[in-house]
């Protein structure tokens, strides 16, 4: 599977929280594929904040996420 987070990879971590408000923490945690730090609902927020803040698609990431459970 490829990694469309690589779509960010122009951004710096606190480019993204400033866009998004979510915690660098939590930033960190997303582009590092940790699942363990996210509810379902909490994970489909924030990608659902970043596709919308930097106009790309993480479909394949959201798959990824559903894959580890």
């Amino acid at each position: 599977m490829t990694d469309t987070l690589e779509q960010l990879k122009p951004y710096s971590i606190d480019t993204i929280h400033d866009k998004t408000q979510i915690s660098t923490q939590s930033i960190e945690s997303l582009l590092e594929h940790d699942f363990s730090a996210f509810s379902k609902v909490r994970f489909l927020g924030f990608v659902s904040i970043v596709e919308r803040e930097f106009h790309v698609d993480l479909s394949d990431y959201k798959e990824e996420y559903f894959y580890t459970l």
